[in-house]
């Protein structure tokens, strides 16, 4: 049983290729929940025995220990007995994911498929179906395909303009992002890189740089950051600790990011959806959005205005204990509902600002990076994972599109949070 439990734990993500393993685990569960009248018989039987050995003392010390034991074994019954239900909902889900995500949506699929292989962007990319991903169509302002992620909640509808409705029911939306190469980091302006040239940033700081060139294959990237409800429905609990000083906010507190949570949180909980952070590479590629300047929205901190939640006049106006740039009011004190704010190039909300977004990558410094083909991920020796984007509480030089930050992959705070992303199968 204790073997049964263990396992339990590492039955996931719940999807076709992990159906063998649920139904194995339910029919041994099933066997061993067969026998647990017996074990209660023997239990009662025991209580009252005094043949264990003809010594009484010996004979009580052998009952007591033959009791612990049966009663350890019980109570990992019914351990089994709470979770059996849990397991056989994940068999239920994998073993019809296919035909929900894939079959039932064979044209959309198709159609998708030809929308991304008619698009410059892509180089021909050929889009296979996704398991587990229920095409949205495109993003009607980036023309970029969208899909939602049937594990993590409610299929979100399109309103009159296009635009995704998104509630705290809503599932993980995915944006198809194109790869290509594109150029990490950024270099302080000087004698051969003058200010206003491609990734030339007056505020690189010492780890902004030297820049690094990159190719990336398309993957999947969160459109909107990860919010309080879908982490609740799935882990049963919301880390979270800011309480938003609006009141509204407060009425709407499942869509607004998830925070304080640890790299190591985030990693497991999305590995357990078939997700994954995404590199460093892929974030800073999806926040630049097919940019060079300093933001996604230009190279003066004016720019940010209607596109990033940071340290602004709202904050300074409401009493806030962090530095303002008091040329900048977005409308919020601290984090704002997912998708308040308007979308990069990509359709990408908050890629810069509300809450800064762990990567999957070691720390390493960009002067000796060797950046993995494909994903771009930088596998240094370093234990600090990578935060990218800045938060609410930074100013807006903190939240450029290249800026780096770091921590322990346990540690937390209340401006950390996280994007979801996901490898293309090909």
């Amino acid at each position: 049983a204790a073997d049964l439990l263990a396992e339990a734990d590492r039955l996931w993500p719940a999807t076709p290729a992990q159906t063998t393993r649920l139904r194995d685990w339910t029919e041994r569960a099933g066997a061993l929940l067969e026998r647990r009248p017996q074990h209660a018989e023997a239990r009662a039987q025991l209580a009252t025995r005094t043949d264990l050995d003809d010594d009484p003392r010996r004979n009580e010390a052998a009952r007591e220990w033959l009791l612990t034991q049966l009663d350890r074994l019980l109570a990992s019954l019914n351990e089994v007995e709470r979770v059996h239900p849990s397991i056989e909902t994940r068999l239920q889900f994998a073993s019809t994911l296919h035909e929900r995500s894939v079959e039932s949506f064979a044209s959309d699929w198709a159609a998708a498929a030809q929308r991304v292989r008619s698009d410059a962007r892509f180089a021909g990319f050929e889009l296979a179906p996704q398991v587990g991903l229920v095409p949205l169509g495109p993003d009607p302002r980036s023309r970029l395909e969208e899909f939602a992620h049937l594990a993590s909640g409610e299929l979100p509808s399109r309103d009159a303009t296009g635009q995704l409705a998104i509630d705290g029911e809503s599932a993980i939306v995915l944006v198809l992002v194109p790869g290509g190469e594109f150029v990490l980091g950024s270099l302080l302006p000087d004698a051969e890189h003058a200010a206003g040239s491609p990734n030339v940033d007056p505020w690189t700081g010492k780890w902004d740089g030297p820049l690094v060139r990159v190719r990336l294959e398309p993957c999947l990237l969160g459109k909107f950051e990860l919010t309080r409800g879908q982490v609740r429905r799935h882990a049963g609990l919301d880390p979270s600790t800011l309480v938003p000083d609006e009141e509204a906010l407060r009425a709407d507190m499942e869509r607004l990011p998830v925070e304080t949570i640890s790299w190591e949180f985030a990693t497991r909980w999305l590995a357990e959806l078939d997700l994954a952070l995404p590199t460093e590479a892929q974030w800073e590629h999806a926040a630049r959005a097919g940019t060079t300047s300093v933001f996604f929205s230009g190279d003066a901190v004016a720019s940010l205005q209607g596109f990033a939640n940071v340290a602004d006049a709202t904050a300074a106006r409401s009493g806030a204990n962090w530095p303002a740039e008091l040329a900048l009011d977005d409308g919020f004190v601290s984090v704002a509902p997912v998708g308040s704010l308007a979308p990069n190039a990509f359709g990408l909300h908050d890629m810069l600002g509300n809450v800064a977004e762990w990567c999957r990558d070691s720390w390493e410094e960009l002067g000796g990076a060797r950046p993995r083909a494909g994903d771009g991920l930088f596998e240094g020796s370093e234990e600090t994972r990578v935060l990218r984007g800045g938060s609410f509480s930074h100013s807006p030089r903190s939240c450029r599109s290249s800026s780096r930050n770091g921590a322990m992959p346990s540690y937390v705070a209340p401006v950390w949070g996280a994007r979801a992303a996901r490898r293309v199968e090909r």
